[in-house]
Order: structure tokens, then sequence, then C-alpha cells
């Protein structure tokens, strides 16, 4: 069963313009934005180690989800601001 764990994704700035990192995960898998209406807007494949992400996405609230290669998962909250 997968399972996925709320607010343990830390995510560097935030908020951002856009463009964020994600410290090191130990092993590969998924990388999910969704928008409030929990359509999905980014989805990208990562690698072991760290991620950075640089989207072109309109000011609001997102939720980011990473889900590694053997299913585990967690997830936050984004806010995207534009100068």
């Amino acid at each position: 069963m997968n399972e996925i764990v709320p607010d343990r994704l830390p995510i560097h700035p935030n908020p951002s313009t856009g463009s964020f990192f994600i410290p090191a995960q130990t092993v590969a898998g998924s990388v999910e934005v969704f928008d409030q209406a929990g359509r999905s807007v980014h989805g990208a494949w990562f690698p072991a180690g760290s991620t950075s992400l640089h989207l072109d996405l309109p000011d609001g609230a997102y939720v980011v989800q990473l889900t590694s290669s053997d299913g585990r998962g967690s997830r936050s909250r984004l806010m995207i601001l534009h100068p």
C-alpha cells in the first residue's frame, strides 16, 4: 500500500517565484504539482538526489507531491508569488 505523508516535504524557497529546490531523496521517483482545484499542472521523473524545479505557473497556492519508486511519498504546500 502506498502512503503519502502530508507536510513532510522540505521545499526551498517557499514562497517561490516558480523555481525551487527539494533536498536529496535516497531513491528515484516522480514529482507532481497540483493546483488548488486538484488538477495536475506539472509532472516529472526525478533521479536519486536533490531536485530543482523551474515552473512557469501563475501566482497561487499549489501542492507538490513526491512519490519514490518504492511507493513512499510526501507532499507539501508551495506558494508561487511573482514580483
